[in-house]
């Protein structure tokens, strides 16, 4: 993340002058990338420090920070779709103003040698994004196999921007050699600003909504509940997995899971044998927190759900000729 900040200063500054230079709308697009870039990274590296520290002090976050990295990577999805329409608005402005004969200051107005200045910008953009999006793909495969995923988000936004940068700064190379070719295409150039500014929309769009699903709570895939279930059936010989739930906690998983244990066995027993598993629950890489709610039978029913209508009374009442959650039907 320091890596890409430093590059990305550096780059922001010489596409400044390229645009300067240039005045093409493409090379405005990609910088206002850049720039956003600056901000979006700075947010990540805040709100990743705020979760380690976090981490530390348990009295103020009892069940640590580390939702602020899916936070942190909303704001920047945000903070790009912002910039992007801000380019699109000016881009059709340019457009219509040509159009009624009205060119302004753009590309038309500069030399070859400035357009020529800012396609090497665009293109060595490209060469420099490539090598850092290959280097965040590495470190993102070593994050994942070693476990180390609490900065996982984090990372995963800075190698999607990287990719945005390579594709976004390939559009616009692509629209200045248009130009380059016959100035009479003039409107490859808004058109390329557009056309990069909907991407960069679309890719944090869905960067966002997956950030949003995790913050919100959404449950697991089924192959990862079933393999939590299988590490609580292998726990204990007399213990039986009655419900597992997994559903994202942040960046990792919150687990519950309720077992049964045999009505003789003493509550010492029953609860060190609990605590085991809780342990080894929370010891898998992609598990922040694990409750393990100890039970002396199924209950073919949700007890979270329940809790909210009936007392517990009512409830074992109602179990007696209906194990179910449609109670209220039957009434």
């Amino acid at each position: 993340m320091n890596s890409s900040l430093a590059v990305n200063i550096v780059i922001m500054v010489v596409k400044l002058v390229s645009f300067v230079f240039s005045g093409s709308l493409s090379v405005l697009a990609s910088l206002m990338d850049s720039l956003l870039d600056i901000v979006s990274q700075y947010v990540l590296f805040w709100t990743e420090k705020k979760s380690r520290l976090a981490q530390e002090n348990t009295a103020i976050y009892p069940a640590g920070a580390n939702r602020l990295e899916p936070v942190g990577v909303i704001v920047c999805a945000t903070l790009m779709g912002v910039g992007s329409f801000t380019v699109i608005s000016e881009s059709i402005q340019a457009i219509v103003r040509t159009l009624n004969g009205n060119d302004g200051e753009g590309a038309n107005d500069a030399s070859n040698d400035d357009i020529k200045f800012a396609l090497g910008v665009m293109l060595g953009v490209v060469v420099i994004k490539l090598a850092l999006w290959r280097y965040c793909a590495i470190v993102i495969a070593i994050m994942k196999e070693s476990g180390a995923v609490s900065s996982l988000s984090s990372v995963e936004a800075v190698g999607q921007d990287h990719l945005n940068d390579i594709l976004s700064n390939a559009i616009a190379a692509i629209a200045l050699i248009v130009f380059l070719v016959d100035d009479s295409y003039w409107y490859f150039d808004p058109a390329g600003a557009i056309l990069i500014s909907f991407f960069i929309i679309h890719s944090w769009w869905a960067t966002g909504k997956e950030e949003i699903d995790k913050i919100a709570g959404v449950t697991a895939s089924r192959e990862f509940i079933g393999s939590l279930t299988m590490i609580g059936d292998g726990h204990h010989e007399e213990m039986k997995v009655d419900v597992t739930r997994a559903y994202y906690f942040g960046p990792k998983f919150l687990v519950e899971m309720e077992v049964v244990m045999p009505g003789s066995m003493t509550v010492a027993v029953s609860h060190e044998i609990g605590m085991d598993l809780q342990y080894k629950l929370e010891k898998h890489p992609e598990v922040e927190r694990a409750f393990v709610h100890i039970d002396y039978q199924t209950r073919d029913y949700d007890e979270h759900s329940n809790s909210k209508k009936f007392s517990y009374e009512e409830q074992l009442s109602f179990n007696n000729t209906s194990p179910t959650n449609n109670r209220n039907a039957q009434l």
